[in-house]
C-alpha cells in the first residue's frame, strides 16, 4: 500500500510493487536504527540505518557508501495525469 497506491495514483505503471517485469526500486534499512540526522543547520548530514538502495535493480548505496554504477540507473519520474 505504501508504494503501490502512490505509484498507481501518479500513473507509474512499472513501479510500486516487487514483481516480475517491475522496476526494482528498493531501500533496505534497519527499522531500529534508521534516522534522518539532517537539520536546518546541517541539511547535508546523511541518514543512518540505511543498508542498501537499489534503483532499477542496480545497487547505488551499499553499507553506508555510495556505489558507483557505470551510468545513471534511473531517470526523473513525472506523473502522467
Amino acid at each position: 500500500k505504501m508504494t503501490g497506491f502512490p505509484a498507481e495514483r501518479f500513473g507509474l505503471a512499472d513501479r510500486g510493487r516487487l514483481a516480475t517485469d517491475m522496476a526494482a526500486d528498493i531501500v533496505i534499512f534497519d527499522a531500529g536504527t534508521v534516522n534522518d540526522r539532517a537539520t536546518f543547520a546541517e541539511p547535508k548530514l546523511e541518514a543512518v540505518g540505511v543498508r542498501d538502495v537499489f534503483v532499477n535493480g542496480i545497487r547505488v548505496w551499499a553499507d553506508g557508501d555510495l556505489a558507483t554504477p557505470a551510468g545513471p540507473p534511473g531517470r526523473v519520474l513525472k506523473p502522467s495525469f
